[in-house]
């Protein structure tokens, strides 16, 4: 009879440690499903709370699986908050570049396009050290830069005017 019961408390434990890693499961899934919504600092709070239950269980701490998606999903946090902030600042950038590339596409009023696109330059080439994803669209603008200088240096000619 004791041996069943020793049996059935090493179950119990082992049915206990599971529950506790199942709750640090769901706890990473409400971080990753937090990160997708774009809710990064509930994200990050969340799991340093998680990262404290798991490390102050003695049962949990031996799992390394757990640990090693827990840095994966921290990695993702940051990584994705870095991008929110590099699309803000490209939605920035995009307001004076689309009003500068409105005007060259029209072939009209050039140095205003010209002063426009510069300004989204700027607004980019400040932000390009600390994003570097934002280097293609700094390119893209440079290439509206030189295309609406090219179209200044050389102006199509006028056709005869008809009255």
């Amino acid at each position: 009879m004791l041996q069943y019961d020793r049996e059935n408390a090493a179950m119990q434990e082992q049915w206990a440690e599971t529950e506790l890693r199942l709750d640090a499961i769901r706890g990473m899934l409400r971080v990753d499903a937090l990160i997708k919504q774009g809710e990064f600092a509930k994200a990050q709070s969340l799991l340093t709370k998680v990262k404290h239950f798991y490390f102050n269980r003695p049962g949990l701490a031996a799992h390394d699986d757990l640990y090693a998606t827990m840095q994966e999903l921290e990695s993702k946090a940051s990584r994705a908050e870095q991008l929110q902030r590099a699309n803000q600042v490209i939605a920035e950038a995009r307001i004076p570049y689309m009003q500068g590339y409105r005007l060259a596409h029209q072939g009209r009023r050039l140095r205003e396009a010209r002063i426009l696109v510069a300004e989204a330059e700027q607004i980019l080439r400040d932000s390009a050290r600390i994003y570097p994803e934002l280097q293609p669209r700094l390119d893209q603008v440079r290439q509206l830069l030189t295309l609406i200088d090219r179209i200044r240096a050389h102006p199509p000619k006028l056709g005869r005017p008809t009255v």
